[in-house]
């Protein structure tokens, strides 16, 4: 009964309960001894598609040889628990100097990232790491094991398969996550949101299409930039309700956005990787289209590379119902991520974006001049549109509209604008020609 109540019964490891314990007994006598302990908080990258793939027999496997190959890269008297599900923590002994911690995580991210042999299967996940010393959290118990947290978060967010040291300006910036993260659905209610467009134009300058694009600016946190809070909202698990709220106020919007031109206009809307992974969204989506009378040819959905590639076959069955309604489907920072062309083999598209930081680089780095010359190249080939975002100077434009661009977006022809000023700056240009 006290292992039962002490030990995990999968790993065989202390559980939480055993180890807080003792780093409760342990933090009391730093303290009093004026001495520093060091703890390490990790998770598994990629644990959660072992599960999905291959079967939760197959992950639990997966977790024993884990704790098995971390105890044999341990030292002796290091202390390893596991908290639930992939996540562990170790309590390193007689504080190791910075070198020595240093060479520990590295151990565990390169030990834990080589394969697994499990049931003829080779898995491979990886290990974020995230270190804190008892003296930055005052050896308070919770602080301690939060600092590791949040460091491992950190890690995270650094590219996975890394070790993050906890410094205080985390806690800080943790604090501004939370708070970002709590005030989305007030944000949502009180209307502090709102879709800029930016339009997107053909080589002869003429306006074809618009892309929207998210601004907040918050009450209590003033202007808050979209590469700030949408990778919160993604973690937080709260872009779901910013997608909605988005996709009704472009379809709010669609009549008078196609008002403004003579011809058609294609809006472009951002979908997020976990999105392309809610099929109920789908129907939302159509359900709108009918709701405001939108035209589903006119709205483009942008995904990027790598939420497209996070989960290939999901993401392909919520674009193609999304296709069968009639929308287009553009790929996004194409050429950022991956260095495998295969999957487009795999995927129906209709779009292929050029990255910025491609375009940024035309006739400054010939290696960016001759990719960019390629993916134009490809897309020709596989006859999808080319659309480059990010065209800032005349000899950008120049040598896109002649390698054979169907579409450019940036400052150079127009900055995200809100839907009142475009009215406006039509009115005003029919009253000038009016006037002529």
């Amino acid at each position: 009964m006290e292992r039962l109540a002490n030990f995990d019964s999968l790993t065989g490891l202390p559980n939480r309960q055993f180890f807080m314990e003792t780093l409760r007994i342990e933090l009391a006598k730093a303290k009093r001894g004026e001495h520093n302990l060091v703890l390490m908080y990790f998770d598994l990258d990629g644990f959660k598609g072992v599960n999905d793939s291959l079967g939760h027999e197959t992950g639990d496997q997966l977790l024993i040889k884990v704790c098995e190959r971390a105890k044999s890269i341990l030292r002796e008297g290091d202390i390893i628990s596991r908290l639930g599900g992939d996540e562990f923590l170790i309590l390193l002994h007689n504080e190791p100097n910075d070198y020595m911690l240093l060479e520990i995580a590295e151990r565990l991210v390169v030990g834990l990232s080589a394969p697994f042999d499990i049931n003829t299967w080779e898995v491979q996940v990886g290990v974020s790491i995230g270190i804190a010393k008892a003296s930055d959290s005052n050896f308070n118990l919770s602080e301690f094991v939060s600092n590791a947290d949040i460091a491992m978060y950190r890690s995270k967010t650094a590219g996975r398969s890394t070790h993050t040291v906890f410094i205080p300006e985390m806690m800080e910036d943790n604090k501004r996550k939370l708070l970002i993260a709590n005030s989305i659905a007030s944000a949502i209610k009180n209307d502090e949101f709102a879709v800029y467009y930016q339009g997107k134009v053909s080589p002869n300058e003429t306006t074809v299409g618009y892309k929207a694009l998210l601004r907040w600016s918050s009450d209590s946190l003033g202007f808050v930039s979209p590469a700030e809070f949408i990778p919160i909202a993604e973690q937080s698990g709260k872009i779901l309700p910013i997608t909605k709220w988005v996709l009704e106020r472009v379809c709010k919007d669609f009549k008078q956005l196609c008002g403004l031109n003579n011809s058609e206009v294609t809006i472009s809307v951002n979908l997020s990787a976990h999105d392309i992974k809610n099929l109920q969204l789908v129907n939302f989506i159509k359900n709108l289209f009918i709701k405001y009378s939108v035209d589903p040819r006119l709205i483009e959905f942008e995904v990027t590379e790598s939420a497209y590639l996070e989960n290939l076959d999901m993401a392909n069955e919520f674009l193609t119902q999304l296709r069968d309604i009639g929308s287009s489907v553009a790929l996004d920072d194409f050429g950022t991520g991956y260095s495998s062309l295969g999957y487009l083999t795999q995927i129906n598209l209709n779009t292929l974006k050029i990255d910025k930081q491609f375009v940024d680089n035309l006739n400054v780095s010939e290696r960016s001049t001759l990719i960019t010359k390629t993916i134009i190249e490809m897309a020709k080939q596989l006859k999808l549109q080319i659309c480059a975002e990010g065209v800032e100077t005349r000899e950008q434009a120049a040598f896109l509209i002649e390698s054979g661009c169907h579409q450019l977006q940036g400052f150079l022809f127009a900055k995200p604008t809100s839907l009142e000023l475009l009215l406006k700056e039509k009115e005003q240009l029919v009253d000038l020609e009016k006037n002529a």
